[in-house]
């Protein structure tokens, strides 16, 4: 006889008969106790060995998926089918005003009578409708194991770099080099066809990096003895991936990379920037979360200050605060991501959170992201208050497919970069066109 093996825990030989479900033996699990009609064959080390097709109706797909209660840490899902089911009702018209009245009766009892008229007409016939659907999952490859596990955990060490002094760098002066890449979008897919413009991981790496080289090329004519470095601001694409790749708020994505390559690459892709950028002064990196990648954007900033714990050229600002601010020499910069908070209160929201760094400084910006195009907001300068802009950066991904189909194309692509004197303010800018 075959052991039964539960889909919900996959543990072997817990599953009890318990009746029958629409016409189909249905089992309850000892072990979770959980009732299933489809139980599926043997496991191996607690993982099923095959494709698992799960069927039925719902309003919705994600009503369904939600309904199968699928563990994500041991199932992806790879398929799924739509099919819609419509058959014909047949009924009498009813016009009918009914309603319901209490009047005292016999012994003081309450009476209930229905008052008004009901009336049947013709016969009539409605289409009924529903949607089947069909969701294949299979066992990931990347479920816990012992050496999955020791794996992980000497990736982890390996990223904890040595002990790295403060270095000498030569020809600083009072300057600081700011390095703007905003929404890059990492692991996004379009396609020129649909989109107008083709874009997927390679092409963002390529454009990540020719743009710093670009930047500090431009920048080598200044001695620069800092460098700012936001990270975030959806430099990856999406934030979370099961049932599908989304957005922080479940906006459905398309990407081209699996969540944990995309992850690893990105993160790669920081540390060789980073690296590069203290080959010419200390860098300051700052955190900035975006709605895309609002968790991920934290998590690949605990990644970076664990490979830059020792490294005394590099400093990690990861506070979990939306709004980050910099201060170099009279320079005072505010950074967030832009989808949040509207102009009018964000030009106020910097004296206010920062009195003191305010007070200490002379010219003051915000550097937004989120539009993907270029734009400037300033204030008037008044007596008591100095005028503050908001600059919003422009992204290297390009017009995408849903950018396309809402009409917005147009603006050129691209990133930014500044170079801040301690007491002048800014004093240049750059700008790297696709």
């Amino acid at each position: 006889m075959d052991i039964l093996t539960c889909p919900h825990c996959f543990q072997d030989g817990t599953l009890v008969h318990n009746g029958n479900k629409r016409g189909k033996p249905n089992y309850i699990c000892n072990d979770c106790g959980r009732q299933t009609t489809k139980p599926i064959a043997g496991v191996s080390d607690g993982v099923p060995a095959e494709e698992i097709e799960l069927t039925g109706e719902a309003e919705t797909l994600e009503q369904f998926i939600e309904s199968l209660e699928i563990d994500y840490d041991l199932y992806e899902i790879v398929s799924v089918k739509v099919g819609n089911g419509v058959w014909d009702v047949s009924s009498k018209k009813r016009d009918q005003s009914l309603k319901w009245t209490k009047e005292p009766g016999a012994k003081g009892f309450p009476v209930q009578l229905m008052e008004g008229h009901s009336k049947r007409g013709d016969w009539e016939t409605i289409k009924n409708r529903s949607a089947k659907f069909t969701v294949t999952i299979r066992p990931r490859k990347d479920v816990f194991n012992m050496e999955n596990a020791k794996k992980d955990m000497l990736e982890t060490v390996a990223l904890v770099a040595p002990y790295s002094a403060r270095k000498v760098y030569e020809d600083q002066g009072p300057h600081c080099l700011e390095v703007n890449i905003f929404d890059l979008h990492f692991g996004k897919l379009a396609w020129a066809p649909e989109s107008g413009q083709n874009y997927d991981y390679k092409i963002a790496r390529e454009r990540f990096f020719d743009s710093i080289e670009y930047f500090i090329s431009m920048a080598s004519n200044f001695k620069i003895s800092e460098i700012a470095f936001p990270v975030g601001n959806d430099f990856l694409n999406s934030d979370t991936d099961y049932p599908y790749a989304a957005t922080t708020k479940g906006t459905p994505q398309e990407n081209d990379l699996r969540w944990q390559k995309m992850f690893k690459i990105g993160r790669e892709m920081l540390i060789m920037a980073i690296n590069r950028m203290s080959e010419i002064a200390p860098v300051r990196v700052i955190i900035i979360p975006g709605n895309h990648d609002f968790q991920k954007s934290f998590y690949i900033g605990e990644v970076l200050d664990v490979r830059y714990e020792n490294d005394q050229n590099v400093y990690i600002d990861n506070d979990p605060k939306p709004r980050k601010y910099y201060k170099y020499g009279k320079n005072l910069i505010g950074f967030t991501h832009g989808n949040e908070e509207p102009e009018s209160r964000l030009l106020m929201l910097m004296p206010q959170e920062v009195p003191g760094l305010w007070a200490k400084t002379k010219y003051r910006e915000w550097h937004c992201g989120h539009l993907h195009h270029s734009k400037k907001v300033t204030t008037k300068a008044s007596e008591d208050v100095q005028g503050i802009s908001i600059r919003y950066m422009r992204s290297l991904k390009g017009t995408d497919e849903w950018e396309n189909k809402k009409g917005y194309i147009g603006s050129i692509g691209g990133a930014e970069a500044y170079v801040w004197h301690k007491d002048k303010g800014l004093i240049s800018s750059f700008n790297y066109n696709l």
